[in-house]
């Protein structure tokens, strides 16, 4: 009952903010909801909105808690990138805290794009004089490429920064051709480094014992060698006990059945990847004709850099800049956040 008291009080306090435009500040904490198809999104405005400038955050994924994550503070920016700019968070359809009545039926890829076009108006709304630019991460990146192509001449934001967001998926068999190739330059790289030979010069050979990689032997061989040799690569944060109670007892809500609800996040992340069968982002990229920011890791075997080089150059826009970041895995952020800050605001203030 007290969540659901909480619920309608922050539903009541969006339609009042709702009819002013959110005032700027150099430490916003704007809290919003939007009601879109049956379901109810929540938006968090954190940060310098007196920057002028919004960075939209699209969640990877898919499937994953925004706002948790945001409340923990799990990706830093709260002392970093907040400082210069605001962030946007926001829960997708399904997950997180976004709640309704909404059908099954419309977790989809163009409903997401749909809701993401919805938050970017919000934002537009609330923050007349903000430029806003889509921040998006794997998955998220990849909704980012979608929203650019759907809404072609007017996306309603400045720019794009795409960070670990391949352009491939698992049904486009170019994939296996970056990965392949990403192969063969890190074993190369290691083995001229002394790193580890045995392992790494073994992996050099079965990529010249295989030099296309078709069947799913081949694949589950591929994950092997990656996910053993560039293990030091995936970070995951330490929570302190305080950001832990701070995520139990400050949520806007009740996160445990969310976070124990497998089967609910299982649904959305199946439903979506059904979905992505048939698109094909890389041959469409020509199209994509706004300012755009490439990010990834050295060491990323889901976003390699042989697959972002070869992206970038498709790239339609006049506006790109591309930086893969050393040291660096599939989180880039993470692993080097001061490099990765640079390369933001680098983008953001030309």
């Amino acid at each position: 009952m007290k969540n659901q008291l909480l619920f309608y009080f922050l539903m009541a306090c969006t339609v009042f903010s709702c009819s002013e435009n959110a005032s700027i500040s150099t430490q916003a904490d704007d809290f919003f909801h939007l009601e879109e198809e049956g379901a109810y999104l929540p938006l968090w405005v954190r940060g310098n909105t007196a920057s002028g400038k919004i960075l939209l955050y699209v969640q990877g994924g898919p499937g994953l808690n925004t706002l948790d994550m945001a409340i923990v503070d799990y990706l830093g920016w709260e002392e970093t990138l907040e400082k210069d700019y605001a962030v946007a968070y926001y829960d997708q359809r399904g997950t997180g805290n976004a709640q309704g009545d909404f059908d099954w039926e419309s977790v989809s890829l163009d409903q997401y794009i749909k809701d993401l076009r919805k938050m970017v108006q919000l934002l537009r709304d609330q923050y007349p004089n903000n430029e806003i630019y889509l921040l998006g991460h794997s998955f998220g990146g990849w909704l980012t490429y979608l929203y650019a192509l759907e809404y072609q001449g007017n996306t309603q934001i400045e720019g794009i920064i795409a960070a670990n967001a391949p352009f491939t998926t698992d049904n486009n068999e170019i994939r296996w051709k970056f990965r392949h190739e990403f192969l063969v330059n890190i074993s190369q790289e290691f083995v001229e480094q002394g790193k580890d030979t045995e392992f790494w010069s073994e992996a050099l050979q079965w990529t010249q014992d295989h030099p296309e990689i078709i069947d799913i032997e081949e694949k589950r061989q591929w994950n092997r060698y990656v996910i053993r040799g560039l293990e030091e690569y995936q970070v995951e944060v330490p929570l302190s006990a305080g950001k832990i109670i701070k995520g139990v007892f400050f949520s806007s809500y009740n996160i445990f059945p969310s976070l124990l609800d497998v089967e609910r996040l299982d649904k959305v992340a199946d439903r979506l990847f059904e979905d992505e069968k048939g698109i094909d982002v890389l041959s469409q990229v020509n199209e994509i004709n706004l300012p755009i920011l490439l990010i990834t890791g050295r060491y990323d075997d889901i976003a390699p850099p042989e697959e972002f080089n070869f992206a970038f150059d498709q790239i339609g826009s006049s506006q790109k800049e591309l930086k893969i970041l050393p040291d660096a895995g599939h989180d880039s952020f993470l692993n080097q956040p001061e490099l990765f800050r640079e390369a933001v605001r680098g983008f953001v203030e030309d």
